[in-house]
């Protein structure tokens, strides 16, 4: 036999090694875990951008709170007719008295504001009359639980430029 053919019949045959018996089922597992953190990260923030408007209305709200009671009426007053334009549109920003009292229970899904303690924020708010701050307190409660109840969505179609 020449050189080659020795050297041919005495190769072995090249054996792949075993695969790990843990590696693939963990690789899964942290494969599988990094996608899950990834989509909690992506659905916090976009629902944290979805409800900036809530948390900005509520922190006026509690900055209003700590006012003189007149000045909290009116930073009150302020923060729904943002409220109403984020969520109905800049056409109610011209609205007062009944018609502004009954596109807040329209926005806020109830009556509080044409038939209960809301009313004060129609005509009656520059009415001259005091206002006890414990009211007022209350006032700012009753809304900041309205504001955690709406819904995210807006219900007017958004303009482009915004």
């Amino acid at each position: 036999m020449s050189d080659t053919s020795t050297l041919l019949a005495t190769l072995a045959d090249v054996q792949e090694p075993a695969p790990p018996a843990q590696g693939a089922p963990l690789l899964l597992v942290l494969n599988t875990s990094l996608l899950l953190a990834v989509l909690v990260a992506l659905w916090w923030r976009w629902h944290r951008h979805r409800t900036r408007w809530r948390r900005e209305a509520i922190a006026a709200l509690h900055q209003a709170r700590q006012q003189e009671a007149e000045e909290s009426l009116l930073a009150t007053a302020s923060v729904l007719r943002q409220v109403a334009r984020y969520r109905l549109g800049d056409e109610v920003s011209e609205l007062h008295g009944e018609a502004w009292l009954q596109t807040l229970d329209a926005c806020f899904d109830t009556h509080w504001f044409t038939k209960a303690q809301g009313r004060v924020f129609g005509t009656s708010l520059y009415a001259p009359r005091p206002l006890v701050s414990r009211d007022l307190h209350s006032l700012i409660n009753t809304l900041e639980r309205m504001l955690h109840r709406l819904p995210s969505r807006i219900q007017h179609q958004r303009s482009a430029a915004r």
